[in-house]
């Protein structure tokens, strides 16, 4: 059976050399790889060859994909674990993925963060009545990915202080 490519679109041989360039430079995950094979003009059925070989050649792995992105994102954003599994989700990870590579963070740095993300957005709200301060802060940590109960524990430690 032969495969009919797209108007515009490169050799299933030239997709899987450029595919490869893009998974090496950086780690990504299938829903990247899927993309960017539609962005070439591939035929679905030749999109899931390439996917195959470089699932099989280790270019790309969602496992190590999501620990990736666990590390960047919390490491790098100061994102909360809220807000990494709902990217993670977004990009089709598998849930036992998302759990095991949220493992990777240390519980106290975790907590290290969100207190000193907390401290500096408390401290730069200076002209702000204490209550407002409290609840833009609430929503700042919030929108950043942080749980609820992590973030009532953390201001409730600043105005005690």
């Amino acid at each position: 059976m032969r495969s009919y490519k797209k108007p515009g679109s490169i050799s299933v041989q030239e997709a899987l050399n450029k595919i490869q360039k893009y998974c090496a430079w950086q780690e990504r995950c299938q829903s990247d790889v899927i993309q960017k094979l539609n962005e070439y003009g591939l035929a679905e059925k030749d999109i899931n060859t390439v996917l195959k070989s470089l699932i099989q050649e280790k270019f790309v792995n969602d496992s190590r994909y999501a620990d990736a992105v666990v590390r960047g994102k919390h490491n790098q954003n100061n994102w909360g674990k809220m807000k990494i599994i709902h990217f993670l989700k977004q990009k089709n990870i598998d849930e036992s993925d998302i759990n095991k590579a949220l493992k990777s963070i240390p519980e106290k740095a975790y907590k290290k963060t969100l207190e000193s993300l907390a401290k500096a957005k408390y401290a730069s709200l200076k002209d702000e009545d204490s209550y407002i301060r409290i609840i833009k802060t609430k929503k700042y940590l919030y929108q950043k990915g942080y749980e609820i109960d992590d973030i009532e524990s953390s201001l409730n430690k600043i105005n005690r202080k």
